[in-house]
Parts: structure tokens; C-alpha cells; sequence
């Protein structure tokens, strides 16, 4: 469905610095608003959603970290034949890096709901 809004210029910059804060568009930031009840609850929803985005950055750096380090292990392993102890760790803080990314998408999924 599509509706109109009619804004003042005044309104409409300000709707745009506030999208532009939170990182969505003006008409995700007026239906949040309007669902949330109010602006500073559409805020803090805002809010939340940039935690969990930061969240799962920071999971997907470490999860390249662990990247890196299953590449060095094969490596290792194509010059003598031997696998380093360390593949076991990190090979469960792989399962459980890709584990929280799948719990932190979840969550994003509901808040954009």
C-alpha cells in the first residue's frame, strides 16, 4: 500500500537528518515512529538494530580471523602431512562464530518486523 505526506522543508530536513542517524530510509523511520510510538522509541529501535549490526561485523572479522588461521593450518599441512593441534579449536570457534552470526540475523530479522 502507498500513502502520502505531505512535510514543510523544515520537516522534511529534519526527517532526513533523523533516517540518515539511524540509518534508514524516511518512510522506515515514519512507519517505526508510528508503530513504536514515537520517534524516540523508533530511536532506540534504531539503536538496537546498530548494536546487533556492529555485533555481527565483529563476528564476521573474527570469523576472517579464524579464516586465516584454517588456511595457514592446510598450508602447514601440504608441507610435512602433519595437522597442528590447533585445528580442533579453532575449528569449534568456527561452529561457534557462525553460530552467533545465525542467533545475531535472527534477531535482526525480528527487529525489522
Amino acid at each position: 500500500m502507498r500513502y502520502e505526506v505531505r512535510a514543510t522543508t523544515e520537516e522534511a530536513g529534519a526527517l532526513l537528518v533523523l533516517a540518515e542517524r539511524y540509518g534508514v530510509s524516511v518512510p522506515k523511520l515514519l512507519i517505526d515512529s508510528a508503530l513504536a510510538g514515537g520517534s524516540q522509541a523508533a530511536a532506540a529501535s534504531a539503536s538496537e538494530r546498530e548494536a546487533v549490526l556492529r555485533q555481527l561485523l565483529a563476528a564476521q572479522r573474527t570469523l576472517a580471523g579464524v579464516g586465516n588461521n584454517v588456511n595457514q593450518i592446510a598450508r602447514r599441512a601440504n608441507i610435512d602431512g602433519e595437522i597442528v593441534a590447533d585445528l580442533l579449536t579453532t575449528h569449534a570457534r568456527a561452529r561457534e562464530l557462525v553460530g552467533q552470526i545465525a542467533e545475531l540475523v535472527t534477531e535482526l530479522r525480528v527487529m525489522g518486523r
